[in-house]
């Protein structure tokens, strides 16, 4: 069998719903209860009304409420199965980008195939194992990355982006969804051969992936299908995009007592908003350095020496080019892994750091080390990644059959 299928997409009926904008919504993990609030309230059936319990629901009211959607025709299946080809136009830093990938199943039941890279907790990892169970269903997709060129995937994008999509629509934050079904018999088999031998390395999605695995032991051979999940599918040559992602940590000594602290390992500069800003934003460098930011003042950490590195490393050695790693281990560390919030936003971080909290700027991930680290069976720091656009919950859905 196929790394790849494809399947009997589940999305919401035009017929009922003109504007999509008010019913999809992020992901579950990252809305926090101000956006739940909100999306919930701008229309009855939004999906955050299925994808996550309130105050007052149970997981079964939820099963029930995706069940009534579905026989008052809210939400409609395709009688056949595709492939669904994505794409997400957006606007970063005042330059446009497009993001394009495919939506299918992922076989979770090959070994050495699928590569992780971040750890999970068990809080969200229960909640998500509850919904799989009453739903039978992948509500959302997982995120992985192709870390070699698909080149079905641009022939294909090439040959669809001038047909008609069937979802097409501006999300709330401003990014154009545009989806195609691949009806197509050829292409659909040309997907799957282009997948036979592909390894692929999980963005986000961890803990639907390690539910979905848990429940396909458990119900083996009981669910046809329960070896796959919901998955996007791109590569690194198709806007894929990472954001950094700032810390601000509360201050539990003196600015001063912290930055003596910090100078065992780091040369600390004062330079101006504008340098930092270039710095941080330049082409990936070797330097391993981070901003800082505290009392309207700009700040540059330089290692002083990677020979510092080799003998704090030992056996964390695949660590020791990661920028967020040796901060946590040779920064965060001298503050007591104080409470720390994050942001993605540079302006943000200057705006919510004041003379109780201090920031930290970083540099995105870069996706080889990524790379590099979960292959050899790695993970890295909690928020270490942050992929860009987001998924939106409610495009589309897949349902296990029995």
């Amino acid at each position: 069998m196929s790394l790849i299928e494809p399947f009997r997409g589940i999305y919401y009926n035009s017929y009922y719903i003109k504007d999509l904008a008010k019913v999809v919504c992020p992901p579950y993990d990252v809305m926090d209860k101000k956006e739940e609030n909100f999306f919930r309230r701008i229309s009855p059936y939004n999906f955050c009304n299925i994808l996550k319990k309130d105050n007052t629901s149970t997981y079964a009211h939820l099963k029930h409420t995706f069940r009534k959607w579905l026989e008052e025709k809210i939400l409609i299946q395709d009688k056949k199965p595709y492939f669904y080809l994505y794409e997400q136009t957006f606007k970063l830093n005042n330059k446009k980008k497009r993001r394009v990938g495919l939506l299918g199943l992922l076989r979770i039941d090959k070994e050495k195939v699928i590569f992780p890279h971040e750890y999970t907790f068990s809080s969200p990892k229960k909640d998500r194992y509850y919904i799989i169970k009453e739903f039978n269903a992948n509500l959302s997709p997982i995120f992985v990355i192709v870390p070699n060129k698909i080149s079905v995937l641009n022939k294909i994008y090439k040959k669809y982006q001038k047909k008609r999509p069937f979802i097409n629509f501006l999300d709330l934050a401003m990014v154009k969804n545009k989806v195609w079904r691949i009806e197509n018999k050829k292409s659909i088999d040309e997907i799957r051969r282009a997948f036979l031998n592909r390894k692929v390395f999980i963005a986000d999605g961890h803990h639907r992936f390690e539910v979905a695995c848990k429940y396909f032991r458990e119900t083996k051979g009981k669910l046809k299908g329960a070896n796959y999940i919901l998955t996007y599918f791109t590569d690194t040559s198709n806007g894929l995009t990472i954001l950094p992602t700032h810390r601000i940590v509360k201050l539990v000594t003196s600015f001063n007592d912290s930055i003596d602290k910090f100078k065992k390992y780091f040369n600390i500069i004062s330079v101006t908003q504008k340098y930092l800003r270039e710095k941080i934003n330049q082409p990936v460098s070797k330097e391993i350095f981070f901003g800082m930011y505290y009392n309207n003042q700009c700040y540059i950490l330089k290692l002083k020496s990677k020979i510092l590195l080799d003998k704090i490393f030992k056996k964390d050695i695949v660590y020791r080019n990661l920028d967020v790693y040796i901060l946590h281990r040779l920064v965060l560390k001298f503050l007591n892994n104080g409470k720390i919030k994050y942001t993605h936003s540079l302006d943000e971080a200057m705006k919510l750091s004041n003379k109780k909290y201090i920031s930290f700027i970083l540099k995105p991930t870069s996706l080889r080390y990524v790379f590099e680290i979960a292959k050899k069976g790695y993970r890295l720091p909690h928020k270490s990644t942050y992929f860009y656009p987001k998924l939106l919950s409610g495009i589309l859905m897949r349902r296990f059959e029995s």
